[in-house]
């Protein structure tokens, strides 16, 4: 009877030490899945094939956490500390970042640019910017940066009135009341002020037309979470290729 019981105890021991292995695999497996995505609050139709994604990782089981911040820099911030897995980022500050010690990893490039310079519809062309009051997010980076070559190339050197507004809708507003002669904005925002005021302001420039080679944000991994889930790269890259393609493909069925 001894002898059966201590059998009997050690096959116990033996399961109980199986289901613990079992569920340190589990947990373990479990935090391997998990992907932490952080984006800019001010999303746009650009972020869908991002979103669908997503969706898309879910369904083969990561534990996607999504995070929105006000800011690239403090998204840049988020992968230096190890709270982000993956940011999308405008690219020069996200590599400003990087010479800075951030250690992180472009894998691939967000869709091109929707931004447009608006203005007034009196204004034809954009030699009529000089002197004219411009509002742009900074005078800083890329974007700012990218219209004053606009300028220079082909505006005849046209030096608008520059003033900062930080917010794209702030922008608007300032258009919509005068108070600025032309704005840079992101595209949906300014068919929003074409429907609240037909006819009264016109796309001047195109960011995507004018630059076609210049993707101005991507996407950013952290390198050891690169390094400790290549699998997790690969998928989500591949989910975002699959999204876009489904994106592209819906548009040439719609003409």
């Amino acid at each position: 009877m001894r002898l059966i019981a201590e059998l009997l105890l050690a096959v116990t021991l033996l399961f109980m030490a199986i289901g613990c292995q079992s569920k340190v695999a589990t947990d373990t497996e479990r935090e391997a899945r998990k992907l932490r995505y952080f984006d800019l609050i001010n999303l746009d139709v650009r972020d869908v094939p991002l979103l669908m994604a997503l969706e898309d990782l879910e369904r083969q089981g990561y534990q996607v956490e999504k995070t929105y911040l006000a800011s690239g820099t403090l998204i840049a911030d988020a992968l230096g500390r190890g709270d982000a897995d993956i940011g999308l980022v405008n690219n020069q500050a996200m590599w400003i970042a990087a010479t800075k010690g951030v250690a992180v990893r472009t894998v691939i490039g967000f869709t091109e640019p929707t931004t447009v310079i608006a203005a007034k519809a009196g204004i034809g062309e954009c030699r009529q910017l000089d002197g004219k009051r411009f509002g742009w997010p900074s005078t800083r980076g890329l974007a700012p940066a990218l219209v004053e070559v606009y300028m220079k190339e082909h505006c005849g050197g046209a030096k608008p009135d520059f003033l900062v507004i930080a917010e794209s809708a702030g922008r608007a507003a300032a258009l919509l009341s005068g108070e600025v002669d032309a704005i840079t904005a992101p595209g949906e925002e300014f068919l929003k002020i074409q429907m609240e005021a037909p006819g009264k302001f016109r796309e001047v420039m195109s960011y995507a037309k004018a630059f076609p080679t210049i993707y101005v944000e991507g996407l950013h991994v952290r390198r050891q979470w690169a390094a400790e889930n290549p699998d997790g790269v690969k998928d989500f890259v591949r989910a975002l290729l699959k999204s876009q393609q489904i994106g592209r493909a819906s548009c040439r069925e719609r003409g």
